[in-house]
C-alpha cells in the first residue's frame, strides 16, 4: 500500500506535469469547509407566555419606533436582537460586539453611538446602520435578497459581501440571488486559494451564513406570532 506522502506526491507531479504542457488546471468542486463554532448559549429574555400578548418584550416600543423611523418591519428588528443578544442589553462578546444589537467597536464609533450599551442608543444605531447596508447594496434585487445581504453584512463585513458576489459571476452563479448562489460563493473565502485573490481577504463564511439562516428563521416565527400595524409594516427590508 502506498503511503499518504507518496500518493500525495503523485498528484503534485501530475499536476505540474499539466502545468508543464501548457495546459489549465481548473477545479470547481467547493472546498470542504470546517463546522462553524458552536454559539456561545444565553438566556433568552423575551417575555413569558403569559405576559406575553402582543408584547415580546420589554424593548418592544423601542424596536418599534425605530423600525418605523428607517421603514423595516418591527419583526425583523425583534429577530435580529433575539440572534445577536437574546435581549440581553448586556451582552458582550469575544469578538468585541456590545448590547443589544451587537454593535462592533468600528461601527458604534462610525455612527458616533457614545452609549453602545443604552438600550436606545443601541436600537437605533443598529437599525440606523441596517438601513445605510440596504440602501447601499446595488442591483435589481428582490426585498429578501437584499435583506439576506444586508445581513450579511451586517455580521461578517460588506467589502467580504462585494467579494462574495463577485466571485458568484466567476462560478456562474447569480450575484443578486443569495440563496444557493453567493450563499455558495462566500464559503470560497475561507480558504487561502481564493480569499487571496479578493479584496477583503479571508471571511468566516459559515458564521455569517448561520447568522442570516437564524434571523430569517426567527423574523418568520416573529411574523407567524405576531402581527405587522403601523408604517413599519410597510416593507420587510
Amino acid at each position: 500500500m502506498r503511503s499518504g506522502r507518496a500518493v500525495c506526491g503523485g498528484i503534485l507531479l501530475a499536476v505540474l506535469a499539466v502545468l508543464a504542457a501548457g495546459g489549465v488546471l481548473v477545479v470547481w468542486k467547493r472546498p470542504a469547509a470546517e463546522p462553524p463554532p458552536e454559539p456561545v448559549r444565553l438566556t433568552l429574555h423575551e417575555l413569558p407566555p403569559e405576559e406575553e400578548g402582543e408584547r415580546l418584550s420589554q424593548y418592544d416600543e423601542l424596536i418599534r419606533k425605530y423600525a418605523a423611523r428607517y421603514d423595516f418591519d418591527w419583526r425583523l428588528i425583534a429577530a435580529m436582537i433575539a440572534v445577536e443578544s437574546r435581549f440581553d442589553a448586556e451582552c458582550r462578546t469575544a469578538d468585541g460586539g456590545m448590547g443589544l444589537m451587537q454593535l462592533m467597536p468600528d461601527t458604534a464609533e462610525e455612527m458616533r453611538c457614545a452609549k453602545p450599551f443604552d438600550p436606545e442608543e443601541n436600537i437605533a444605531t443598529g437599525v440606523k446602520f441596517l438601513r445605510s447596508l440596504c440602501d447601499r447594496i446595488p442591483g435589481n434585487l428582490t426585498e429578501r435578497d437584499r435583506l439576506q445581504f444586508a445581513l450579511a453584512a451586517y455580521n461578517g463585513g460588506y467589502g467580504h459581501l462585494i467579494d462574495a458576489r463577485k466571485l458568484a459571476k466567476t462560478l456562474e452563479l447569480s450575484p443578486d440571488k443569495w440563496r444557493g448562489n453567493v450563499e455558495e460563493s462566500i464559503q470560497f473565502l475561507e480558504h487561502e486559494s481564493y480569499y487571496k485573490q479578493s479584496r477583503h481577504g479571508y471571511c468566516k463564511a459559515q458564521v455569517i451564513i448561520r447568522h442570516v439562516e437564524r434571523v430569517m428563521k426567527k423574523f418568520d416565527e416573529y411574523s407567524e406570532r405576531f402581527s405587522a400595524t403601523g408604517p413599519s409594516a410597510r416593507r420587510i427590508f
